[in-house]
């Protein structure tokens, strides 16, 4: 699911002239890995467990593969798997496993490591928000529903090296969705939801394995048993953990830190003019409606209505962003066209009286800046008090179940599915739908959407659109940035199309 607005930027002794003497050794002079910061890591890497961070699927990807993968571009390319074949009727995929696919240990993965992994997917009680695009699978529902064992399940083991999986109808993005991060080979619950203390007993089927846990972060060390390991350009590195991004930017200016990803809001500006490259993230920044039954004091459709039209989102991109310099660089691009705003619409240009409302808001340096350009721009457009609440990542829902918040301003992760994707959080079985919207002919919408291809998807996005304008209960806004400074020693620092950094072409130069 992505490109990523990243901005690769290179310090140099011109803009951080005292820190030049500092900064002239090569990493390898003063670690034995690569120092990166990307955010506070997880401890939970369960197979049923929806990741939040795009830096926890970033690691995610680091560790595991899949039976195929994404280039760049997005095009699918092969993995675990060296070859698939479609049937001529779009129902059979049969994927060949490579013969020099082994697990970290130098064990043999096998066709049957995927049924497993598959039917801990599909199991009675799993949470995984991938489910329902598994459910096209002849046998996935039912056994899901508990009303067939696994072995009615049309995904078998033909040989050691073969895997079949038959469908119920045809599906142009179902080879597509196996490359997202959900359906990466893993086994063993306990031991990946207790990351911290068992990564020794884990086995990796990725690039990298998680060689040791110490108090600065977590080792990665190169897979000496990965099929493509003469393709992965450095040997280990070191994601720190429990620092904040300020004390990371710090480090990074010392020379003790190598790579940061997302520095602070506020020091974001100095480095925006040193050699950037820019792409496009398919994360989204949306701001929604509570519509849970908890809540006494839900927003009606007008007063939705109102704050939706309301806002000036290049306003508060320049004011709120502007470290950024949106001038100067296509940063937090518009999710829609204008005309989703109906500033003309009947009845909707009153000033109200004077009314409080209350937002949640997801605590990072981004998000928080654009929530208090909201409150600023209600109190003088509509007269309205708008209180801000911070919230870490994990508490939204429950958070939002309870009644007491009106809006919520969030960041979602887009699947494999650019187009369709900015409204999977918004069906009732998302595990992503905070707000509690439910409707059937939006659920249905989306269920016919999945079978169909990238053209004709785009009458079904209309549709979804219009529904979602109608009820005005989600406006998407911005499409996020990612910022990335790299030491200069290091080089081939890139994002996948899949929104994370490409750590396998990471190189440092001993020059």
């Amino acid at each position: 699911m992505k490109m990523k607005i990243i901005i690769l930027c290179f310090i140099t002794s011109i803009l951080l002239c005292s820190c030049v003497e500092q900064r002239k050794y090569t990493a390898s002079s003063k670690n034995t890995y690569i120092k990166c910061y990307a955010g506070n890591l997880p401890d939970n890497f369960s197979p049923v467990c929806r990741m939040n961070y795009s830096e926890y699927n970033g690691l995610f990807n680091y560790l595991f593969e899949g039976l195929v993968s994404t280039d760049k571009g997005g095009n699918v390319i092969s993995a675990l798997s060296d070859k698939w074949i479609v049937s001529d009727n779009g129902l059979e995929y049969e994927f060949h496993i490579r013969k020099n696919a082994k697990w970290s240990d130098g064990e043999e993965i096998t066709s049957k490591d995927f049924v497993k992994l598959f039917k801990y997917l599909l199991a009675p009680q799993s949470k995984n928000n991938s489910i329902d695009d598994l459910f096209n699978i002849y046998g996935a529902k039912d056994y899901h529903a508990g009303k067939a064992p696994f072995s009615d399940v049309a995904i078998k083991a033909r040989d050691s090296k073969n895997l079949k999986i038959r469908l119920n109808r045809p599906c142009s993005a179902f080879i597509k969705m196996l490359a997202s991060t959900d359906f990466l080979l893993r086994e063993g619950s306990y031991e990946l939801e207790n990351l911290s203390y068992n990564f020794s007993t884990i086995k990796f089927s990725g690039p990298f394995i998680i060689k040791d846990s110490i108090r600065e972060g977590i080792v990665l060390d190169k897979n000496g048993y990965y099929w493509n390991k003469n393709n992965v350009r450095s040997n280990t590195f070191l994601f720190m953990n429990k620092i904040s991004c300020e004390e990371a930017l710090a480090k990074f200016e010392n020379g003790d830190v190598d790579l940061i990803v997302n520095p602070p809001v506020s020091e974001i500006e100095r480095f925006m003019d040193s050699g950037s490259l820019i792409e496009n993230s398919p994360d989204i920044i949306a701001l929604s409606f509570n519509l849970h039954k908890k809540s006494n004091n839900l927003l009606d459709k007008e007063t939705r209505t109102q704050i939706i039209n309301k806002l000036d989102l290049e306003s508060i991109k320049k004011r709120a962003l502007k470290n950024y310099k949106p001038d100067n660089y296509e940063v937090f691009k518009r999710v829609y066209s204008p005309n989703m705003q109906s500033h003309t619409a009947p009845g909707i240009n009153k000033i109200m009286d004077t009314h409080s409302i209350s937002m949640l808001c997801v605590n990072d340096g981004v998000s928080k800046r654009i929530a208090e350009q909201i409150r600023s721009q209600l109190k003088d457009k509509l007269n309205m008090n708008v209180y801000i609440t911070l919230c870490n990542y994990d508490d939204v829902k429950k958070t939002m179940e309870k009644g007491n918040y009106q809006m919520l301003l969030f960041k979602y992760q887009v699947g494999y599915d650019r187009q369709l994707g900015i409204f999977e959080n918004l069906t009732s079985h998302s595990n992503e739908n905070y707000i509690g919207y439910k409707s059937n002919s939006f659920d249905g919408l989306m269920e016919r959407a999945f079978y169909l291809n990238d053209t004709a998807k785009l009458a079904i996005f209309r549709k979804c659109e219009d529904l979602i304008k109608n009820s005005e209960i989600y406006f998407p806004m911005y499409y996020d940035t990612d910022v990335v400074l790299s030491n200069d020693y290091l080089s081939g620092v890139d994002y996948g199309y899949n929104g994370y950094m490409d750590i396998q072409h990471i190189k440092e130069n001993n020059s």
